[in-house]
């Protein structure tokens, strides 16, 4: 559960990232402000880091409760699809996380090249 939190925390941190990747024109990709945008990629990863930890973490402790599985079966029948669910869950976690860093590095990217385009327009009014 609090993997899930973890992993719902990156995905609200990249919520002004998810909208502009679904801005759809370049003019208005182009008047976003980088400092919003840095700063919102700041965060994303952050969050992303520390969910990233935890679900290696999940992925550890999952990992050894189902060696006691084959054990435990016998004294809790539920046990083992316990688990199967639990693993599921952390799957669909990790995939959900695995978006959410594409979706900051694209964020990173993004407001570096607004940056350079900025230096550039400066330069161009100078000339």
């Amino acid at each position: 559960a609090n993997v899930e939190l973890l992993v719902q925390s990156t995905v609200s941190a990249g919520a002004p990232l998810a909208a502009i990747s679904k801005a759809k024109d370049s003019d208005s990709l182009s008047q976003q402000d980088a400092s919003r945008l840095k700063d919102a990629t700041g965060l994303m990863l952050a969050a992303e880091k520390a969910a990233a930890l935890a679900c290696a973490d999940a992925r550890k402790a999952l990992s050894s409760k189902q060696q006691e599985a084959k054990e435990r079966q016998r004294e809790v029948p539920g046990f083992a699809a316990g688990l199967a669910d639990l693993n599921g869950r952390l799957v669909a976690a990790q995939q959900t996380l695995a978006t959410q860093r594409k979706a900051a590095l694209h964020g990173e990217k993004l407001w570096k090249v607004q940056l350079v385009l900025d230096q550039v327009e400066e330069r161009m009014l100078e000339v």
